[in-house]
């Protein structure tokens, strides 16, 4: 199977299951948004998936293998993953740390493919023409930039957006989402995504999956999981949603 299943999957932090008996399948050629309410385990199911944390039980398979058989860089190779921030020790340039999304691929030198990769993915975040400026001088905004950018570049086919790009300008937020839909669409990839906007989840994710207390509360297509009951059993929030827009009563 071409994606990624997680199979009965729990998390704990001491004696605490974050997350409790997980079932969920992404199939390839989807954009799916994950909600749910702050603590619930949205990140923690990505850092789940990436090997960044220990499973107390059950299974993650990539690609229709166990995650637990691949090394740090074959899973690289399989899943980009961008978090929420980083921090550099080393006072690296934008064109640096986007051209870091090559590194599973190569041998400690880009090619001619990585090189167009990274001009690509610099263009979009339109970082191009400050490509020699340090990471460590950026806004936070800026930085999410850079951090896209290198997701972009790594060019994978599995997708995983860790809320990264909350603190970029509603621009770049845009932009972005529409660039992950668009190779959804034309690339076939599959494009995990934390999301806090529920106007946004609702018009570019095709599935949804909700969260809440650490157990899956629906799984299922925009149109048919987002509506005033999750509003207010999930979120604690009374409103409606009328097309993709979310009114609060």
């Amino acid at each position: 199977m071409k994606g990624i299943m997680i199979d009965n999957l729990t998390v704990k932090y001491g004696k605490r299951d974050i997350l409790k008996c997980i079932n969920a399948e992404f199939k390839k050629g989807k954009m799916y948004g994950i909600i749910g309410p702050n603590g619930v385990g949205k990140s923690t199911l990505l850092s789940a998936i990436t090997k960044l944390i220990k499973i107390e039980t059950g299974k993650v398979y990539i690609n229709g293998k166990d995650n637990k058989k691949y090394s740090i860089k074959n899973l690289a190779r399989e899943i980009s993953f961008m978090s929420q921030s980083f921090e550099l020790k080393f006072p690296y340039t934008i064109e640096q740390v986007v051209a870091m999304g090559r590194y599973p691929f190569s041998e400690g030198k880009l090619n001619s493919e990585d090189i167009i990769l990274v001009e690509k993915s610099l263009k979009e975040a339109n970082l191009y023409d400050m490509r020699q400026k340090k990471v460590n001088e950026l806004s936070g905004g800026e930085k999410q930039r850079v951090l896209f950018a290198k997701t972009m570049c790594q060019n994978t086919d599995l997708i995983l957006i860790d809320e990264g790009i909350s603190n970029a300008d509603i621009y770049y937020q845009i932009k972005f989402i529409k660039i992950l839909k668009d190779k959804v669409i034309k690339e076939n990839k599959t494009v995990l995504f934390i999301m806090h906007d529920l106007a946004l989840a609702r018009k570019f994710c095709d599935e949804i999956l909700i969260l809440k207390d650490g157990n899956v509360y629906d799984f299922g297509t925009s149109k048919d999981v987002l509506n005033e009951e999750v509003l207010y059993d999930v979120f604690n929030v009374k409103g409606r949603f009328i097309g993709n827009a979310l009114e609060i009563n």
